[in-house]
């Protein structure tokens, strides 16, 4: 943690707090329970209002993805460095970290069926897409808006516990989480890709993989909405979760990307 990269311009992160030892890292014993325990200085801010020009902050989302992305192509990673590895078997495989989609119990049988075969293709088109370090390394893994922090000119980006390597673009497809419905969605993504290139570049190909891996996220989710099932969260969005997927999963297996056909799906939902 000490040796964490530095952050380029505007954008800053969390300092870790060092112990007397020059560690970062505490530990507390409980009886037969070990609680490690880490600390961050206090970072002034909050989370960007996002009533009045969301699209506005979807821009700033892409910018400050590829200034990280962008910088951590360059950071010489220190010994011992290790983060999650997030690739299709640890995402939506056997070896998910999140568990398996398939136990969401708002899924009926035609439901899995149909997500088999959206999981398939998700797998496919990425294995072709590929792991290349132009789109695959240290990305942040969970940048949405709710973790930026604004102080007047600067920004900070917080809540680094799903860091890991992945593809560049998974930071847009986990910036649209719990929202793939938003009649605005595609507006989100040009904003995105926009701010995005005016600080790496983003190739017509890496676009195109975008509604691959917001499919992926989706799958991803579903997982998590199984595995975590008592959090508020999702037992918010659970009781229309599997209904919603399996329309994403229909345009997109009928080569439509999601973030265009979203608002004819929710339309259609809408008039049942």
């Amino acid at each position: 943690m000490a040796e964490r990269p530095a952050c380029p311009g505007d954008i800053n992160i969390a300092v870790p707090l060092v112990l007397d030892d020059g560690t970062c890292i505490a530990s507390f014993i409980d009886g037969e329970t070990v609680t490690h325990v880490v600390g961050f200085t206090f970072v002034a801010g909050s989370e960007p209002d996002s009533g009045s020009n969301l699209t506005g902050w979807y821009h700033a989302l892409g910018r400050v993805a590829g200034e990280l992305h962008r910088h951590s192509e360059g950071w010489v990673k220190p010994e011992g460095f290790r983060r999650k590895v997030w690739n299709t078997e640890t995402i939506i495989g056997r070896q998910a970290w999140w568990g398996d989609w398939r136990k969401m119990t708002q899924l009926s049988a035609d439901d899995i069926t149909l997500l088999e075969v959206v999981e398939d293709k998700v797998v496919a088109r990425l294995e072709e897409y590929g792991h290349d370090a132009d789109r695959y390394g240290l990305v942040h893994c969970d940048m949405r808006l709710a973790n930026l922090l604004v102080n007047e000119n600067s920004l900070t980006v917080i809540d680094f516990d799903d860091c890991g390597i992945c593809w560049f673009g998974w930071d847009f497809a986990t910036a649209v989480s719990f929202i793939e419905d938003d009649p605005a969605l595609a507006d989100y993504r040009a904003a995105w890709i926009a701010g995005y290139r005016s600080v790496r570049p983003f190739s017509q190909q890496d676009e195109v993989m975008l509604p691959v891996l917001v499919m992926l996220r989706r799958l991803q989710l579903t997982a998590w909405m199984a595995s975590h099932s008592e959090t508020a969260t999702a037992r918010r969005y659970s009781p229309q979760w599997g209904a919603i997927t399996v329309r994403l999963a229909q345009a997109f297996l009928h080569q439509a990307s999601p973030l265009s056909t979203i608002v004819n799906c929710k339309e259609s939902a809408d008039e049942q």
